[in-house]
């Protein structure tokens, strides 16, 4: 991980890095508080170890610049070495925003203690922040795979995958490299979007475990959807397996999509004993409609 130490002593600044390479991390190193922010803002460190005291600008008005800041660098944690920090003046650098205040001198074995601590921190909010954005990944059609790397920063990770993601949204929305038209959506095109369609109704339910009716129609709407574009029979049978409701309410609401000309229900040919279940002729065509006003309403989006 990258950790820039600030301080106007070099021989300080040099005892701090050979202790902190120890445990293989990228040392850059400053003489004072300005050309350690501009540094900061230039290279994105995990993790500042900076002196109070400096020239020009002290590493408490330093501090200050940083979590005031809109970008990524407000999050960076940072750590204070002072030979002169009373227990007052200790509380109130935490309460300004540093993550931990040691004086001077600090026994090296504590402080790298402090500092992989942090970066621990860090690496559970990229852990966070990755699972969040997986749940995001998976609900496009596309394979996508990114890894966040243990020695690269948060905003390199999330960066990358924002834009891996971003790539793979447009690629959807334009077709596969960019030679399909508005108006050709393929099966498997329409099959991705109802597919992403249930994972969203899916996050739904998850949220906060929606039972009503209309949630029940939809999530029934897009299985058979889905049943459909992938050219597969469907059984009624199938449904209550994995249904979010109780039998009864299932199949309460089939027979009021197939009243409302939505489904087609009918004994299934191979075995009476089953009804198989499909999308009405004119209903599909509606679908077709609804998926390529969905795409392009998207693609506006994304080129706002």
């Amino acid at each position: 991980m990258k950790i820039i130490v600030i301080d106007d002593e070099p021989e300080i600044r040099e005892v701090i890095r050979l202790s902190l390479e120890q445990d293989q991390h990228e040392i850059i190193e400053a003489e004072d508080g300005i050309s350690g922010l501009k540094t900061i803002k230039a290279v994105r460190p995990d993790l500042i170890i900076s002196d109070i005291k400096m020239p020009g600008l002290d590493g408490a008005q330093m501090l200050g610049i940083l979590r005031s800041d809109d970008s990524d660098i407000s999050l960076i944690p940072c750590i204070f070495l002072s030979a002169h920090v009373t227990d007052t003046d200790k509380i109130m650098h935490l309460n300004n925003g540093v993550d931990a205040c040691f004086e001077k001198p600090i026994h090296m074995s504590l402080l790298r203690a402090h500092v992989n601590a942090s970066l621990a921190g860090a690496n559970r909010q990229s852990i966070y922040i990755k699972r969040k954005m997986d749940t995001i990944a998976q609900s496009l059609s596309k394979n996508i795979h990114y890894d966040f790397h243990q020695y690269q920063s948060l905003s390199e990770n999330v960066d990358s995958y924002v834009s891996i993601i971003c790539k793979a949204m447009a690629s959807i929305v334009d077709g596969d490299n960019g030679a399909r038209s508005n108006d050709a959506f393929s099966e498997e095109n329409k099959l991705s979007y109802i597919q992403n369609s249930l994972q969203a109704v899916e996050l739904v339910r998850n949220l906060h475990r929606p039972q009503n009716g209309e949630m029940i129609s939809w999530w029934l709407i897009l299985t058979v959807s889905e049943a459909h574009y992938a050219n597969r029979p469907l059984y009624v049978s199938d449904l209550y397996v994995s249904a979010p409701g109780a039998k009864s309410t299932i199949n309460s609401r089939i027979q009021v999509l197939v009243d409302d000309m939505v489904f087609d229900k009918k004994s299934a040919a191979s075995d009476g004993r089953r009804q198989s279940i499909a999308l009405k002729s004119h209903f599909v065509a509606q679908m077709d409609k609804h998926i390529k006003d969905s795409l392009n309403l998207y693609k506006s989006i994304l080129l706002v």
